[in-house]
């Protein structure tokens, strides 16, 4: 028996809603409903996971590298202290400016 609520009542009398079986979609509704997977759906959730895989496998992670397009700004103080560099001095005077104007807004409260 499934419980579903259908405005301000829980109508005991849902219908059971079935996303094919045998899909990704069908595994993932199996999870959803809390209830154990069948066969068919376990076989095509990990075909499903085997070609991601696949097509990843051979891409060279995405590399992250510092740049200094927000220098000077409070964001570009926090892309410093990210990649663990020495803040350049213009993003130490907007990080600075920054800490005095909050402190200032703070106090004034």
């Amino acid at each position: 028996m499934s419980y579903q609520y259908r405005g301000t009542k829980f109508v005991d009398d849902a219908p059971e809603v079935t996303n094919g079986c045998g899909t990704y979609a069908g595994y993932r509704a199996h999870l959803r409903r809390s209830e154990e997977t069948c066969r068919e759906c376990r076989d095509a959730a990990n075909a499903y996971w085997r070609h991601n895989y696949e097509q990843r496998k051979g891409k060279p992670r995405k590399e992250h590298r510092f740049s200094n397009d927000a220098c000077g700004t409070r964001a570009g103080y926090a892309r410093h202290q990210f990649y663990n560099l020495e803040p350049c001095q213009p993003c130490r005077q907007a990080a600075s400016q920054y800490i005095a104007d909050y402190r200032a807004r703070r106090n004034a409260a």
